[in-house]
């Protein structure tokens, strides 16, 4: 979402193996893979070291921040498709290093498959066959997509994408910010955009819940009035506002509406990341108040980040559970696969049961 993207000019991604303090705990599977060593880092210090991560980066690199738009990590039965990034912590020069999309297969090993001339930032990625769409660009970032054996990305949609890109059945959404403002359907069979329904104010952040499309609204960035939810059938039909919503301080991310009930992590006034759960036409309530970035949505279940580690809880929150050996870690990045968990911290990549 655009707004997080707006407050993460501090952060850096994607793409390595190391794990802060030398913690070597959590994580299920194998011993690394090759995508690289752990040992010295470009500072002249000890670089943090992963042995027990399923892949390994090479240092300065990282997996993945916890800004959509900034970093992307997803994982099918193939294997995961990831950006990279040098981090700041283990490089005083990250600016040298180009942007990268890597994979990891189910072994460990490490690919290149793009590495970028220092123009874009690829976020939101999504697994479709043997392509991967996703965001890039900067500040204005277009849908491109890219073949998963490597090469260069191709340009899809050449309007800025404000919300999105999703995917849902065999179709991808998203909507835009430039003067075609609206919700589009992509058609990947055959790379063609249609226009679902034009909109004048800002559209931060959608999902698709069933056959019902919904999307927040905003009078823009620095404004202070309330968010707005709208809902349309995707068969056609006029938008039909929900309920307005309270403003957050700087943010609203990993939005999704399941069953009725939307859920996302908001940056407070206190700069604290909280995770709140809203059933649609109720105020919404804060579920989780020290954690929330990045999120992941699995078959009734939500993982995230949080002080206590990786964390796992019922779409209820009735309950909370942490990921077993994630306790006191920096979570950088989360996605589900098939069969298990996987997450990184700095330049390691773990794969845990979920």
């Amino acid at each position: 979402m655009r707004g997080l993207l707006v407050t993460a000019f501090f952060l850096v991604s994607v793409s390595g193996c190391s794990s802060d303090d030398g913690d070597n705990g959590g994580g299920a599977g194998g011993s690394g893979g090759s995508g690289g060593s752990s040992g010295s880092s470009p500072t002249g210090g000890a670089a943090p070291a992963c042995d027990d991560a399923f892949a390994k980066l090479p240092v300065p690199y990282t997996a993945n921040t916890s800004i959509d738009e900034w970093g992307g990590f997803v994982v099918d039965e193939r294997g995961a498709v990831f950006s990279g990034i040098a981090d700041g912590a283990l490089t005083d020069d990250a600016s040298s290093y180009p942007v990268t999309i890597l994979s990891s297969d189910l072994d460990g090993n490490v690919a290149t498959l793009y590495t970028d001339d220092g123009s874009s930032l690829f976020g939101n990625f999504i697994l479709r066959g043997d392509s991967v769409y996703m965001l890039a660009g900067f500040l204005s970032p277009k849908i491109a997509r890219l073949d998963r054996s490597g090469g260069a990305p191709m340009e899809v949609v050449d309007d800025a994408v404000w919300a999105g890109p999703i995917l849902r059945g065999d179709s991808i959404y998203y909507a835009t910010g430039g003067t075609a403002r609206g919700l589009y359907r992509l058609d990947p069979e055959t790379d063609t955009s249609t226009l679902l329904v034009a909109r004048e104010d800002e559209i931060v952040t959608l999902d698709l819940d069933g056959d019902t499309l919904y999307w927040i609204e905003s009078d823009g960035f620095l404004e202070e009035t309330d968010y707005r939810l709208f809902s349309m059938p995707l068969e056609g039909g006029t938008p039909e506002l929900e309920q307005s919503l309270p403003r957050a301080e700087l943010a609203l991310g990993s939005f999704r509406v399941i069953d009725g009930v939307l859920f996302g992590s908001e940056i407070n006034e206190d700069f604290e990341i909280v995770v709140t759960r809203t059933p649609i036409g109720e105020a919404p309530t804060i579920v989780e108040d020290a954690g929330g970035a990045p999120m992941a949505y699995d078959n009734g279940f939500v993982y995230y980040g949080s002080s206590s580690g990786l964390t796992k809880a019922p779409l209820s929150f009735a309950s909370k559970s942490t990921i077993p050996g994630t306790a006191g870690r920096s979570i950088y990045s989360i996605a589900v696969g098939p069969d298990d968990l996987w997450y990184s911290q700095l330049s390691c990549i773990f794969r845990a049961p979920k």
